[in-house]
């Protein structure tokens, strides 16, 4: 991502301002057995100047003495205007008069366009962005009136949704909302970390689900084309040259053949395939881009560097925090020396157990990206290398996030066997919140398991995107179910610590139904008229904006109520569950003597004060019970009922 602006006031520009102009880089047949096809094309037409620049190479594979040649240009499924000329009265369609068989040598000109000809052209189409717009050239022999060939020509006015400031800010947000819920954690407000936490992994899966319509097989609008190019950065999709470089070093080096797409954009057409050209006719002069393809010609990645560029993105950040937590331990231990005090809670015996918590993190970011990426690889097989890799990171990332689960459903049990409730090993137990807390903390008590659920989505997801290339109807459908499914057990579950997080996850769910039904009405499944699809992308675009806008502007606003309030515990809604009990307080003050002080921090009722105390006058007796606990001879274990009913941190 290249940053031209940090405001979101960049995706609709002041289109007043610029230049006017209408350009096309791709000419495809759009008949079948069409007798003339382009090997490259750009044209570019200025109204402020009256010109019309060309530069095109073809090969006819017939030859007439007489042609006429008839323009159609179409905006929206919609007829704009039509023109026949002769090219024998042109100048500079010498070339087509009279047409002839082979090669037509490289033509280079520029064509006066008369103020008759661009008044016919409607003033919205140099300002409107992602122009869904063509034109269609018609070669007619003279004598019989039959076409011979016809030519497609898709058109842009050079102003698009797809704006790198977007990327920059939505990118920057969900980084600065996970430094917010770490410095929440490390001030002692678990509670509050764990309310960011979840809202920034909700709107990050929000990114990724846009990404995913946009990586998927379907023709859609340009305008679903070009927002959905904005998100692309939270799949690992961000061009830098030297990861470019590493990538092509790694490919040729394991005797892998990289492709030439961009280095070949001089003398080559690219085309993107889009819903408007769904019945167009290619050949093996152009090249046709959909899908991954299309995100990564996009992005001026190279099709057979896209998987490694996600890979070494996740290599690039495991390696900065490991190292940032080490140079950070260090400088802990350092501090500590010289004032006698542990500066960070992260710097403390703990710090290997928050350590693996929070690469667990960054697993479970990049488990999205990772696993469409490395399905995509199997699929493609650039080289035996690539392929082997890909399929041990598959297999490594499913393996331990099925490891993560299992351990936490295994205390949860354990925990209810032992304390008659699921939640206090998971809470009280430092160790467990620190390390598997990023599939559990989010959710109430009774859906700790959910995250399964949400796992089990994102893996189906990518394993469509990453193995259905080929189908994008089957895409689409799929999409549609599983989206569906989500949204109603969210709805019916309410799986999240409080009901603003509930709310949060519905509405984001909704949204994504919502993509997805488009996403199925711009599939195959469907022949709707054009301009009921030019219509649907701006439904798209326009729901998308509002919904983020909204989004990113109260992520922003409880960031910053969480970093202001001197107790954002307390602050937030009431949780679904009483994890508040069990949390044992993280502050440097919470031990010993100065426990009561750790309580009141956390905003807790006078009443837990007087059940401390009352713990500190009869420790004796809970650990006499707590050692009492007897094997029966079955195998079972016997435990005290008033044990479960009066647990709190520190009794063991």
């Amino acid at each position: 991502m290249r940053p031209r602006t940090l405001s979101l006031l960049a995706i609709w520009p002041t289109l007043t301002l610029t230049k006017r102009l209408i350009e096309s880089h791709s000419l495809n047949p759009c008949m079948p057995h069409s007798q003339i096809a382009a090997s490259f094309f750009h044209a570019v037409l200025s109204p402020d100047n009256q010109t019309l620049s060309i530069t095109t190479e073809f090969h006819s594979q017939i030859a007439l003495p007489n042609t006429t040649i008839q323009f159609v240009a179409t905006a929206y499924g919609y007829p704009v205007f039509t023109q026949t000329m002769n090219p024998c009265l042109v100048k500079g369609m010498e070339g087509a008069c009279p047409l002839h068989a082979g090669a037509i040598p490289r033509i280079d000109m520029n064509i006066p366009v008369p103020k008759d000809g661009l008044a016919k052209v409607p003033g919205v189409v140099y300002t409107i962005p992602d122009l869904q717009a063509s034109i269609r050239v018609w070669v007619n022999d003279t004598n019989d009136g039959r076409p011979v060939a016809c030519v497609e020509a898709d058109l842009s006015n050079g102003e698009t949704v797809h704006q790198d400031g977007v990327g920059w800010v939505v990118a920057l947000l969900v980084g600065g909302g996970f430094v917010v819920a770490a410095v929440l954690f490390e001030r002692g407000f678990v509670l509050a970390a764990s309310r960011t936490s979840a809202h920034v992994m909700l709107l990050l899966g929000y990114y990724q689900a846009m990404a995913l319509v946009g990586l998927s097989a379907v023709r859609m609008p340009p305008i679903v084309q070009s927002w959905t190019q904005n998100f692309v950065w939270s799949m690992g999709i961000v061009k830098v040259g030297f990861l470019q470089a590493l990538g092509l070093w790694y490919l040729r080096a394991t005797g892998g053949k990289p492709s030439t797409l961009l280095s070949k954009l001089d003398h080559t057409s690219v085309r993107i395939m889009k819903r408007t050209n769904a019945n167009a006719y290619f050949k093996s002069e152009s090249e046709v881009v959909s899908g991954m393809k299309r995100v990564s010609f996009i992005a001026s990645i190279e099709i057979t560097n896209l998987f490694m560029t996600t890979y070494i993105w996740f290599v690039i950040v495991v390696m900065f925090v490991l190292g940032f937590m080490l140079l950070l331990n260090v400088t802990c231990k350092r501090l500590s020396k010289k004032r006698g005090t542990r500066p960070l809670q992260v710097c403390g015996v703990l710090w290997k157990t928050y350590l693996k918590g929070i690469l667990f993190r960054v697993g479970l970011i990049f488990f999205v990206p990772l696993n469409t990426m490395c399905y995509w690889e199997l699929t493609q097989r650039n080289s035996s290398a690539e392929g082997a890799l890909a399929a041990l990171t598959a297999v490594n990332i499913f393996g331990l996030f099925c490891y993560a689960m299992w351990r936490i459903i295994r205390i949860s049990k354990q925990s209810a066997m032992v304390h008659g409730s699921s939640i206090v090993q998971l809470y009280g137990d430092e160790r467990t919140l620190s390390r598997w807390g990023f599939l559990f903390a989010h959710f109430k008590a009774t859906c700790s398991p959910f995250a399964v659920a949400i796992l089990l989505h994102q893996l189906v997801k990518s394993m469509i995107i990453g193995l259905g290339q080929n189908s994008p109807t089957a895409q689409a459908v799929a999409f549609f179910i599983l989206d569906l499914l989500a949204f109603v057990l969210i709805v019916l579950f309410q799986p999240y610590l409080d009901s603003g997080t509930n709310f949060f996850a519905a509405t984001t769910s909704g949204i994504n139904l919502v993509n997805s039904i488009l996403l199925f009405l711009f599939s195959d499944a469907f022949t709707l008229p054009p301009i009921a699809n030019g219509v649907s992308g701006i439904i798209f675009f326009f729901i998308n904006l509002v919904f983020l806008a909204i989004v990113l502007f109260l992520t922003v606003y409880s960031c910053i109520v969480s970093l202001w309030k001197a107790n954002p515990d307390v602050a937030g809604r009431k949780l679904l569950d009483d994890r508040a009990s069990f949390i044992k307080p993280h502050t440097p003050w919470s031990h010993g003597d100065l426990s009561a002080l750790g309580l009141t921090a956390r905003g807790e009722s006078q009443q837990s004060l007087h059940r401390l105390a009352s713990l500190k006058t009869n420790s004796s007796t809970r650990m006499e019970q707590m050692s009492s606990m007897a094997t029966l001879t079955d195998g079972t274990r016997h435990r005290p009922a008033q044990y479960a009913a009066d647990w709190v941190p520190g009794s063991r």
